[in-house]
């Protein structure tokens, strides 16, 4: 059983509080964390403008060059393995040269058959858990008014977490109602049980976003892009344009690839 149902009223208003203590402090860490961040990105925004426009696509082309190469390197080693029935244009539409060439829009497909998604085991039983927690704690029911807004409360958390699919909130709802001995409905428990779940909630999501923040912090402040831009400052200190002279060498890159390529080429034709 769920330690949380096993808490005397006192130690679940302890929980609350201290949980609302701690979502304040985590909603106030994303603040200063999402601030950070933009500081970052501003800081960056410029530099990486000038890098997409200038080393962006010619990284683009040397990848796409280098491509090409790896195609031609495997059409060369099966020409040197015997299987010369390949050419340079066949390979690239990953075909025989004895084979008709098929526009893909003509091709025949065969349709993969649909993948089964498991069902979620606890459907059902959540749907029975929660009409049997809507007749149990239905405002229709109230004995009194200071009733009916306890009842009204606790059926609005209910179907949240029915919404949400939350299985463990309704059960801990279900297992604090069978624990208590005295009418139930004269009891905070259940209202503040589910209030507790909310909460536990709330502050695990806040958790993983703050991890997710930190791990984004952590690469504007060391990824790549930041120190590239840490080189250029040094660079344009001592009077130099680190993104010019990189693209230089990329440019100089660039064409040795297309040479190499050319060179292939005619090799394997």
């Amino acid at each position: 059983m769920d330690e949380d149902v096993l808490l005397m009223p006192v130690d679940i208003q302890d929980k609350i509080a201290n949980l609302h203590l701690l979502i304040a402090s985590q909603e106030k860490e994303i603040i200063l964390l999402e601030h950070q961040c933009e500081e970052h990105k501003a800081e960056l925004a410029e530099f990486e403008v000038r890098f997409n426009q200038l080393i962006k696509p010619l990284s683009d082309q040397i990848d796409a060059v280098k491509s090409a190469l790896d195609t031609l390197r495997d059409l060369q080693f099966k020409q040197q393995m015997g299987d010369d029935r390949m050419s340079f244009d066949s390979l690239l539409r990953g075909q025989r040269v004895d084979e008709p060439y098929i526009p893909p829009h003509e091709r025949d497909f065969k349709i993969p058959e649909p993948v089964e998604l498991p069902q979620k085991r606890e459907n059902k039983n959540i749907k029975t858990l929660y009409r049997q927690l809507a007749r149990q704690y239905h405002p229709d029911l109230a004995q009194d008014e200071a009733d009916r807004e306890r009842r009204t409360k606790i059926m609005s958390l209910i179907n949240t977490a029915y919404q949400n699919e939350d299985f463990e909130s309704l059960r801990a709802l279900d297992d604090a109602s069978s624990e208590q001995k005295t009418n139930i409905f004269n009891s905070q428990i259940p209202l503040d049980m589910m209030i507790l779940r909310k909460l536990q909630t709330q502050s695990h999501d806040l958790a993983v976003e703050i991890r997710n923040l930190k791990e984004e912090l952590h690469e504007l402040r060391f990824g790549h892009m930041m120190e590239l831009k840490l080189e250029a400052t040094l660079a344009k200190a001592q009077g130099k344009d680190l993104l010019e002279d990189l693209a230089d060498d990329m440019q100089a890159e660039y064409w040795r690839y297309v040479q190499e390529l050319d060179e292939l080429r005619q090799q394997v034709q």
